[in-house]
């Protein structure tokens, strides 16, 4: 057995008491080890989540985007790694793989454009408060 791959839990690497073989499901062969948090470090997965929200939620919309423009970037660096990963894993085709790929990377901001009626919307100064008040006269 390999050393198992650790996982992200509230900005640091970590790992569980249990790991898990993966195995191709083609032919059987193992691909990888990763390790299973325990239920205390999914709980404390969980309170890092929430402790995150509201600061997450403040942060400005361009500031996401160019953070969802990164990983789609780092995911097009890497995905014919990517793509034999998923391919090791479950035994698809790495063609489709390499598709899954691409298509996860384009849907994670890489080039995504917001369409044109909330850009419209956003700029015509429009808020849900705004139309309500509206209405009311």
């Amino acid at each position: 057995m390999s050393t198992p791959t650790a996982f992200w839990l509230a900005g640091r690497q970590a790992t569980g008491e249990d790991s898990f073989d993966v195995t191709n499901a083609w032919d059987g062969r193992v691909v990888g080890t990763v390790s299973v948090p325990t239920a205390e470090q999914v709980e404390e997965a969980v309170a890092a989540a929430h402790a995150a929200e509201a600061a997450f939620a403040a942060t400005p919309a361009h500031v996401r985007s160019a953070a969802l423009d990164h990983v789609a970037k780092r995911m097009t660096e890497r995905s014919e790694e990517i793509a034999q990963l998923i391919s090791a894993e479950n035994g698809k085709p790495v063609k489709w793989a390499r598709g899954e790929v691409a298509a996860r990377s384009r849907s994670s901001g890489g080039r995504r454009r917001r369409p044109v009626a909330s850009t419209a919307v956003r700029r015509s100064g429009w808020t849900p408060t705004r139309a309500a008040s509206a209405d009311s006269r």
